[in-house]
Order: structure tokens, then sequence, then C-alpha cells
């Protein structure tokens, strides 16, 4: 008897957003989140990384306007001299009356020489003050891909694009305020570390602010997943976050540095196929290099936390439950105190909840 084939699903945005059903991945809660399950997780969610990818992209669109100002598309363009001796020489053959005297005709070929000059015009300015708007985009977009990967790190089942807006929506404040002081950060020590290697052997004061600077990068590189990470898991105040991420820097350090080797040979891979292949490397950071790189950190940066933070509180709050002496159903129910102990998470209703003290406890 003829067997009837399933209908085919036909594509829609949900299913894109979303993922199918299907058969599932096998879960392991409690294996470790080593190097070896890192590949194993790394190949079962590399297709939503994809996705995610594009997802971050679309937030922060305003970076895209300050990308193609970059570029220069939209400036006037002209021609000047290309060298700053020209308008020098120019002055004496008018000195002369405007004819070069035959003595100056070699220098005049040498100096003379004009060359395409790039001036930015108004479309330019506009563009790079819409570029500037990252900074306000880019930490809504970081906590709601952090949740996600979180939920990827955990096992836990993930609806991209319900997640991605629930996590923007629990934490706006978080992400408001963490979002403009993470690029303020990055831009100043950016640019401090440029200023510096750029007169790097003009006076041992240059040479030291520049490994200072260099040296602070990295830390606080290393720093950001912990810091998103505590946005959507508790209620911290800022001040805290960044105390406990420091040391979490420190306490994770191998881990992070296995997570930086990661992002950099992902990220030197891209910019030699942008060399080899301009056309395919043009699009890898848009479909690849944004997600990939933030999943290493996140995986590396969560099992700190589980162990330093989650775990300990989990422990407490149980033995409290366990110790605490039977109530009888007749008599009178406590009056709730003013103060609780516990604060509700940032993030969502299957964290245990966690008290403000306890969280700081490094």
């Amino acid at each position: 008897m003829a067997q009837i084939k399933p209908k085919k699903r036909k594509f829609n945005l949900y299913d894109f957003f979303n993922g199918r059903d299907g058969k599932g991945v096998e879960k392991h809660p409690d294996a470790p989140r080593n190097l070896k399950f890192f590949f194993s997780l790394y190949r079962s969610r590399f297709g939503t990384l994809f996705t995610l990818n594009l997802m971050m992209v679309l937030g922060n669109f305003p970076i895209l306007f300050f990308l193609f100002a970059l570029s220069g598309n939209l400036n006037h363009t002209s021609t000047a001299p290309t060298s700053a001796l020209y308008p020098v020489l120019y002055g004496i053959t008018q000195i002369g009356g405007g004819t070069p005297l035959p003595i100056l005709a070699p220098i005049y070929g040498i100096l003379g020489q004009f060359g395409a000059v790039s001036v930015p015009s108004t479309a330019t300015y506009i563009f790079y003050a819409i570029g500037i708007l990252t900074v306000f985009t880019a930490g809504f977009v970081n906590v709601g891909a952090t949740y996600i990967l979180r939920s990827m790190v955990r096992e836990d089942p993930i609806f991209l694009w319900s997640d991605y807006r629930y996590a923007m929506r629990r934490n706006w404040k978080q992400a408001l305020g963490i979002g403009i002081f993470d690029s303020l950060a990055l831009v100043g020590l950016v640019y401090g570390a440029v200023f510096y290697y750029m007169n790097t052997g003009r006076y041992f004061f240059m040479n030291v602010a520049f490994y200072f600077f260099l040296f602070v990068a990295i830390i606080y590189l290393f720093m950001r997943p912990y810091i998103y990470l505590m946005a959507i898991t508790f209620d911290l105040k800022f001040r805290k976050m960044l105390k406990n991420a420091l040391i979490f820097s420190l306490l994770g350090f191998k881990r992070n540095v296995l997570a930086a080797l990661g992002a950099l040979i992902l990220g030197a891979l891209v910019f030699l196929i942008i060399q080899v292949y301009l056309p395919l490397g043009i699009i890898l950071p848009f479909i690849l290099l944004l997600s990939h790189t933030m999943f290493y950190t996140v995986y590396a940066a969560y099992p700190v936390i589980q162990k330093y933070m989650i775990d300990p509180c989990d422990n407490k709050q149980v033995a409290e439950t366990e110790e605490a002496p039977a109530e009888d159903p007749s008599s009178p129910l406590p009056a709730e105190s003013e103060e609780s102990d516990l604060t509700e998470t940032s993030s969502d209703s299957q964290v245990t909840e966690h008290s403000e003290n306890s969280q700081d406890t490094l």
C-alpha cells in the first residue's frame, strides 16, 4: 500500500526567527562546560547563531549609516597639491611674474603634482550623527543576545525573537545605562591605545601610557560578558557589577584567554577572506562575526558566575528551607516583613531568586 508523504512546510518568518519543531537536541545539564562540550554545543547551535547575528546587525542599524559615511561615498571630491611645499613654490613663481623659472622646473615637477581630495559633505555629517545612535542601541542588542546565548549554554529552550524582545523589555534600564557606559569605554580605550601607540618612542611616558591602556583594554574586554550576564540574571547595582566583573575576569582568566583566542582566530579568518575575496568577506561580519565571538565569551563566563554566585545562593536557600520548622496549619500566617531578604531577579522565573547581599560575597 502506498505511503502518503508528509506535506512539506513552507518558509515563513516565524520559523526563521524561532526555529521549527524537530527531534530536538539532547540535553546535558550536568555536563562540564569544558572545551569538548563547547564544540558539541557549538555545532548544534551553529545555524541559530547565524540568525542571531542578523538580529544583532538589524538592532544596531545606526552603525550602518556610520560605516557608509566612513566609506567616503557621500564626500565632495576635488583636486589639491599633494605637497605641503607647493604654496611656497607657487608664491615664488608669482613673484617672478607668474612664469616658473627654468631652474625651478624640476622642483615644480616634483612639488607641483595634484591629487584627489575628499571633503566631508553635509550628508556625511548627518550620517555620522545617525551612527552615533548606536551608543543607545548597543546595550539593548547585547542584553537580548546575552539572554539567548545564556540559554544556549544552559541548554534551555530558545525562541529567538520572543526571548530577544523579552530580555530587552525586562532589562531596559540596565541595557540603556550599561550600553552607554560600554560604548564610551570601548571608544575611549581604543582611542587612548591608538593615540599613545602612534607616539611611542618619543617619550618614556608615552610608552608607559600605551601599555597601560592596552592592559586596561584587555581586562575590560574580559569583564564585558560578566557585566551583561549579571545584568540579565541578578538585581545588582552597576557599581557592584563592575566590581564582581573585575574579580571574575581574574578568577576565570584561563577561560577568558581561550575565548579571546577563539575570537581572534575568527576575526583573523574574516580579515583574510576580505583580503582574498572581498565580495564574500564583506558579508561575513553581518552573518558570522558578532554572535559567534559573543558566544565564545558567554560560554567562558557563565560557568564562573554559576560557580561563585548562583550555586552558593541556591545551596543556602535549600539549607534554610530544610531547617525551617513545619508550620501548624491552624496557626495564623506571619506578617510579611517590610524588607524581604530575597529580591526578584531581572531575567526570568527559571532562575532562583537571589538576595542582593549574597550576590556580592566576593
